[in-house]
């Protein structure tokens, strides 16, 4: 389901746990990262994965124009705007 970023607050349901991130630029992999965090805040334009009070990871999302959750996996997101698109998934 393809919505604007209006639902990215859902995200925020996650605790305790690890997510993989990947970076896509033209469907090319230029980037991934894999973490462990207890919570994850929305601040303005930013989810911070946050873990013994410090934050881990920070990912800007501003720019992003469509926020989706995928069906091919439980708890898989993406994030795209024009030729990037960023994918979460919280295994």
């Amino acid at each position: 389901m393809e919505t604007t970023l209006a639902n990215i607050h859902s995200l925020s349901q996650f605790k305790n746990q690890q997510v993989i991130i990947n970076f896509y630029e033209e469907d090319e992999l230029v980037q991934r990262e894999g973490l462990f965090f207890e919570s994850l805040q929305i601040v303005d334009c930013l989810l911070q994965f946050s873990k013994e009070g410090m934050i881990v990871f920070a990912l800007p999302f501003d720019g992003f124009m469509y926020f989706t959750q995928r069906t091919e996996f439980k708890n898989f997101y993406f994030l795209e705007k024009d030729n990037k698109r960023v994918e979460l998934y919280f295994p």
